[in-house]
């Protein structure tokens, strides 16, 4: 009991944090998103509209405290009638809080997609987005520029971010990513390019790489036709966080990579377009600094393939030309990054 009143009595700092897209209600809630993506800030952002005695916020990961204390939280919460609310921050494994839900409204944050909680309503945060990011920088000439070299992180400390959320494996596992970000992954490949580093075994680097993509860290894109995948970040910001190599073409496509996340529809990739949604029965072309010409000319050569596909729109987006046309009932646009990003 003693450890959930220290924590009752030095609840965190409520410091100015940003309004994000998604905001928080009356309802149980169970916040998922990858390390680094604000949850906590999300749920501080929230308890400004409590008094400090109607919350409880605990911080799992917080090493003073001790996991056994959750076995006193009916009678703490019971002996404390005044508190209305419970904060549950990095939660890693089920736990059955239904008795507590009667008593209290219940929040949790966790960083494994796969957790599950009966009756929480899953709500699913991202890292910033384009939108998100323009409405708190100062600044506001060249926030395209500005967001690539920001990356999406809410603190934006990439060097203490990556040494206290992963291990050296895995570290090592998204350095080679940063180097091959949008090209064909293969973990044996990767596991080559290890071994002579480390001593690993493959079955090791096989989980370790699971574990990043099923924590949100990395994503892996299908070929629409043929067994190949191509690796992104979930936060393109990643990149030059890890290597010293620019590339921009590489942090471009992981950053339009990185907004389409937000359609939350499938994507894959061929030789043809860089990003195929079936869904929309849209594509895009990365032609940042394409002439317009250029692309007419591009379009006219793909346009049978896209018929083929069942393409009904076409993108391809620049830093600063526009254009629309039409070539056989498809429709082709270009379009600068900032304006298709605004658009969702």
């Amino acid at each position: 009991m003693k450890i959930l009143q220290f924590f009752y009595e030095n609840p965190p700092k409520q410091e100015l944090i940003y309004e994000r897209k998604l905001a928080l209600d009356k309802e149980n809630s169970l916040i998922k998103g990858t390390f680094g993506c604000g949850k906590k800030s999300l749920v501080i952002n929230y308890l400004s509209q409590f008094n400090q005695k109607e919350f409880l916020f605990l911080d799992l990961e917080d090493l003073r405290f001790n996991e056994a204390s959750l076995a006193h939280l009916e009678a703490f919460l019971k002996a404390n009638s005044q508190i209305k609310l419970l904060i549950l921050c990095n939660l890693k494994k089920e736990l059955d809080l239904k008795e507590l839900t009667q008593k209290v409204q219940v929040i949790c944050t966790s960083s494994d997609f796969s957790l599950h909680l009966e009756d929480f309503k899953e709500i699913w945060l991202d890292f910033l987005d384009f939108e998100e990011f323009m409405s708190m920088s100062k600044n506001q000439v060249n926030l395209l520029g500005a967001f690539l070299h920001s990356g999406r992180l809410v603190s934006r400390d990439y060097d203490n971010f990556l040494k206290s959320h992963f291990k050296p494996l895995e570290l090592e596992i998204l350095k080679f990513i940063a180097l091959n970000l949008g090209v064909e992954f293969s973990v044996n490949e990767l596991y080559k390019e290890l071994k002579n580093k480390m001593k690993i075994s493959k079955d090791l680097l096989y989980k370790s790489v699971a574990e990043l993509e099923k924590n949100g860290v990395i994503y892996m894109i299908k070929h629409s036709q043929k067994g190949l995948k191509r690796v992104f970040f979930a936060d393109f910001g990643l990149k030059n966080a890890l290597c010293i190599q620019r590339d921009f073409k590489k942090l471009f496509a992981n950053l339009v990579f990185c907004e389409l996340l937000k359609l939350k529809e499938p994507i894959f990739y061929n030789a043809f377009f860089d990003f195929y949604l079936p869904s929309s029965q849209s594509a895009i072309i990365l032609a940042a600094t394409l002439d317009p010409d250029l692309v007419v000319l591009r379009a006219k050569k793909i346009l049978s393939k896209a018929k083929e596909m069942g393409i009904l729109h076409v993108i391809f987006l620049s830093l600063s030309n526009s254009k629309t046309f039409y070539e056989e009932g498809i429709k082709f646009e270009i379009l600068p990054f900032e304006e298709y990003a605004l658009g969702f």
